[in-house]
């Protein structure tokens, strides 16, 4: 029987492959070493020939009858392989690594970071939102020996995911966002939510590393208190390595960054209060990372957001705030809270389905659409199957069972210019309606 590689072995083929890793034969990288990874639905190995004719070095594959320990060499596990190449790599680079967890925020927060980060170092961060057990190992390959920090977007959406992330990445800091509704369905509870987001701060612990916490989030707060080593921001205690003070909340924020070194303002494209955390976060790393305080307030007022992330855009007489990339119930409410906020009339609010809540499933969006309706919105349009069951004649909502319902409502009849939310898990695909607003 074929030897799967051993350490060195995997490392020296990533080394002749330019520290180059490729997965799908569909997008081939010239010289890169090619890993078969199997799911459910597909398994690569089968591919493991063609990978090689399409120009890769070397080949990882479990088929041992093709095996030549040349160019294609046996591993017992495409998936476990990429995770030790990635640990491995990790681990011979000098580059500092962030990790990055938490309910929502992750994304925004990771590029705000990056925004920040890069204004003084050489920085990398997860991209789209490759933040799983392949995901993060494909990130960590990235890093190159001039690489300074490297921030790794760690998501989990079932018990011990985030445990596997962290002892992939072994993060040197880490930060978690919130603890809110987040895949209830495999989580079962909050409690379970904090569980699992609190791999992370254990991550820390065992490593001596540290960790950012937002000092008016009581739970991050006690569920940190163990961590000798932590950084506070926010609130008003005279602790914290930076606090806002806020002029405006929304549609933009615009605030006073307060630091030990001195007050700095900051016009963001970001509106709304937990974009505020978010923005805070960044800012708190930045400035623990030895960054001119000047420089990290520039550079979170020049983020703008895109990905249908918290990103405003006019089209048709309406001015559109499209938050349509997920959605949990925390989210969508922090969304709404905010939106409401905004002094402009008409206001308008589109809600798609949220996933992933299981037994939570009609509680929770019956919950957002009342508190929706008691906001004080012109119009309030709910699609998908979950909203479409509580709210179907329902005089206070328009509900649609799917995406097309609504654009067909849309296309019928025209809403005047308006402010429009746009929000709902990315299987709704709730940007479509887009088309139907010109």
């Amino acid at each position: 029987m074929t030897a799967t590689l051993a350490d060195e072995q995997l490392y020296r083929l990533f080394e002749e492959s330019g520290l180059q890793v490729c997965t799908d034969t569909r997008k081939p990288i010239p010289g890169a070493l090619f890993i078969c990874l199997k799911g459910e639905r597909f398994d690569a190995n089968v591919f493991a020939l063609e990978a090689l004719e399409a120009g890769s070095a070397h080949v990882l594959t479990d088929n041992q009858d093709i095996c030549d320990g040349k160019r294609l060499h046996y591993v017992e596990d495409g998936l476990s392989a990429l995770q030790k190449l990635a640990n491995l790599h990790r681990h011979n680079m000098q580059a500092k690594i962030i990790g990055i967890g938490g309910s929502n925020g992750k994304t925004t927060t990771k590029e705000l970071l990056y925004q920040v980060l890069a204004a003084a170092y050489q920085t990398i961060a997860t991209q789209g939102n490759l933040n799983n057990h392949i995901g993060v190992p494909l990130t960590l390959l990235r890093i190159r020996p001039e690489t300074e920090f490297a921030i790794i977007e760690l998501g989990t959406n079932h018990p011990g995911e985030m445990a596997v992330v962290c002892r992939i990445a072994e993060p040197d800091y880490g930060i978690i966002t919130n603890i809110g509704k987040e895949h209830l369905e495999g989580f079962g509870s909050m409690e379970g939510v904090a569980k699992e987001e609190s791999e992370l701060y254990l991550s820390l612990l065992k490593r001596g590393g540290r960790a950012y916490v937002n000092a008016e989030d009581e739970n991050l707060m006690r569920m940190s208190s163990r961590l000798p080593n932590r950084v506070i921001f926010g609130g008003a205690s005279t602790a914290s390595i930076c606090r806002a003070d806020v002029k405006v909340n929304f549609p933009y924020l615009d605030f006073q960054l307060q630091t030990a070194g001195g007050m700095y303002e900051v016009k963001a494209s970001l509106g709304g209060a937990h974009n505020l955390d978010n923005m805070l976060a960044a800012a708190a790393i930045g400035l623990d990372q030895g960054m001119n305080p000047e420089k990290v307030a520039a550079a979170l007022a020049s983020y703008v957001p895109a990905n249908n992330r918290s990103q405003w855009m006019e089209t048709g007489g309406h001015r559109i705030w499209l938050d349509a990339y997920n959605a949990n119930p925390s989210s969508m409410e922090a969304a709404l809270r905010s939106f409401a906020g905004w002094n402009h009339s008409p206001k308008v609010a589109m809600l798609g389905d949220m996933f992933e809540l299981g037994s939570h499933e009609e509680a929770e969006h019956r919950a957002i659409a009342e508190l929706a309706a008691s906001l004080g919105f012109d119009a309030v349009y709910l699609c998908g199957a979950a909203f479409h069951r509580i709210a179907a004649g329902d005089i206070r909502f328009s509900s649609f069972p799917d995406i097309a319902a609504l654009q067909l409502e849309l296309l019928k009849h025209p809403l005047p210019a308006s402010g429009i939310l746009i929000k709902g898990s990315r299987g709704v695909a709730m940007e479509k309606v887009l088309e139907c607003l010109k």
